[in-house]
């Protein structure tokens, strides 16, 4: 698959990475690396151990990966339990929201990296 194609299948702006990132192949080889990422990774073990202050830290950081590749959808995943945990140190978190917010994220990180892996290499 072609840049412009992954860009679509990831529901993303690519005209809007296109400005930052002038290169196709520049763009392609920081969606490859999007691969080796682990702020997602580190998100799922925080919410497994209830560590609501490293799980916000890992959002937060997906979610900038997320936008400085133009990865629209699953930057407005992240957007979502980023606010969500924001204050997490003064409100309860009810875990079934926690849960709603963190699968819609998976769900979409999951296709995002299934689509990213059929770039052409």
């Amino acid at each position: 698959m072609d840049i412009v194609r992954c860009y679509e299948e990831l529901k993303g702006n690519y005209q809007e990475v296109k400005k930052r990132i002038a290169s196709d192949e520049l763009i392609k080889r920081f969606c490859l690396k999007f691969l080796q990422d682990d702020s997602f990774i580190n998100l799922k073990k925080a919410i497994e151990k209830k560590d609501y202050r490293e799980a916000f830290f890992s959002v937060h950081t997906l979610k900038g990966v997320c936008l400085n590749l133009s990865f629209t959808t699953l930057a407005e995943k992240c957007s979502e339990l980023t606010e969500y945990l924001r204050n997490y140190q003064n409100k309860d978190i009810d875990d079934n929201k926690l849960n709603i917010l963190f699968e819609a994220l998976q769900n979409q990180y999951n296709l995002s990296i299934k689509v990213i892996k059929t770039l052409e290499v």
